[in-house]
């Protein structure tokens, strides 16, 4: 999720969009409840933002002025 909003600074999308459009590419066995979970850490360290929409939605994308930081944390795990 990390690499694709890198390449896409101006993505935002919920769960079901995430699932469908930035995991397309090898993944498709990824359960959602892992996606919502790895989504709430990247919120919890500040790398995401997280907007409500209502009725349980949540609107994810980068926030951009973490950039650095989550490139740096790419380059490390590569």
């Amino acid at each position: 999720m990390l690499g694709y909003l890198v390449e896409h600074l101006e993505a935002k999308d919920t769960v079901q969009g995430i699932m469908q459009w930035w995991l397309r590419d090898g993944r498709p066995n990824v359960r959602r409840s892992d996606v919502s979970s790895a989504l709430e850490d990247l919120v919890v360290r500040g790398w995401i933002t997280a907007t409500s929409l209502g009725q349980g939605a949540v609107l994810y994308g980068l926030d951009k002025t973490r950039i650095d930081d989550v490139r740096d944390f790419l380059q490390r795990e590569d």
